[in-house]
């Protein structure tokens, strides 16, 4: 492994790929934080959002998280009314965020039956 990294690899950061790898762990989640260091420059967000909203989600920019890793990052909250988000959705998010190398955070939430819980019949 390379430990002399110039200042422009610094910024690039740690070339994560497009998150893939871990895609399934993120579908099912109702709500998906993307957030974005103090001083950072992002683009696309405009783009982010009208492709979020257009699939019938909810964008808060910016926004308050408990997850967040400082005082000073900057959240953006995607959500579906408390719903599970649609796929696609969180497809594009976690994409999104993972070519812009920005930490982010998801919440799936304990469905009925899920811990092998068989429903109740009463």
């Amino acid at each position: 492994m390379k430990r002399n990294l110039t200042r422009s690899e610094i910024r690039k950061g740690g070339g994560r790929g497009t998150g893939e790898d871990h895609l399934h762990e993120v579908v099912g989640s109702s709500e998906f934080e993307i957030f974005i260091p103090p001083n950072k420059q992002v683009k696309g967000y405009l783009d982010l959002k009208r492709v979020v909203e257009a699939l019938g989600c909810e964008v808060e920019y910016p926004a308050h998280s408990r997850q967040s890793p400082g005082p000073r990052f900057s959240t953006i909250k995607i959500t579906y009314g408390g719903r599970v988000a649609p796929p696609e959705v969180i497809r594009q998010a976690h994409q999104w965020a993972h070519h812009r190398n920005l930490l982010h955070s998801f919440f799936r939430p304990l469905l009925e039956g899920s811990r092998g819980d068989a429903p109740s019949s009463e």
